[in-house]
């Protein structure tokens, strides 16, 4: 559709379609959307145009995202440590109607490889919405040895107790 055309300032990382089907989320650097400030979160329609009703603010670069297919979440991965002002260690939920953060707070910490940058490369949710796979590039979760993968349970918002040992020398 050549009328889809929404103009961002900064670059776009991941996109993924809302649970109705009739919007897009889109997270990445930029500040802007169609003229309007969006900090590295925008929810938008069919048109390309900012939905009015949804804010969510990051304070770094994001770069994942997962939709839960029933419509009850939005999760979000990045290199933020707030999301709408809210302590977040680069995973956080948000309201995928009004944008308000959720209650998921399970810090990434300890930073892996080159750099020890910290970021959440990518996000998976099952089918029924039950289990978040996280990929991050940290050591622990929420304090707890999950290098580089994690399962995050989203009903009870709790880390999971399966870990890889691909990472462990």
């Amino acid at each position: 559709d050549t009328s889809f055309d929404p103009v961002f300032d900064d670059e776009v990382r991941a996109m993924a379609v809302s649970a109705d089907g009739n919007h897009l989320f889109v997270v990445g650097l930029f500040g802007t959307v169609n003229g309007v400030e969006r900090r590295r979160v925008v929810k938008l329609d069919a048109n390309g145009d900012t939905d009015p009703t949804f804010v969510a603010e990051a304070q770094a670069r994001t770069t994942a995202l997962a939709v839960a297919s029933d419509g009850s979440a939005l999760y979000i991965g990045g290199f933020f440590d707030a999301m709408n002002g809210v302590p977040r260690g680069l995973l956080a939920e948000v309201d995928p109607v009004t944008g308000a953060t959720g209650p998921l707070d399970l810090p990434i910490t300890e930073g892996l490889g080159p750099g020890a940058n910290l970021k959440v490369a990518d996000l998976h949710l099952t089918p029924d919405n039950n289990t978040l796979l996280v990929i991050h590039t940290g050591a622990r979760v929420d304090g707890e040895l999950r290098e580089a993968i994690a399962l995050v349970d989203t009903q009870t918002n709790s880390l999971l107790p399966w870990q890889t040992d691909l990472y462990t020398e």
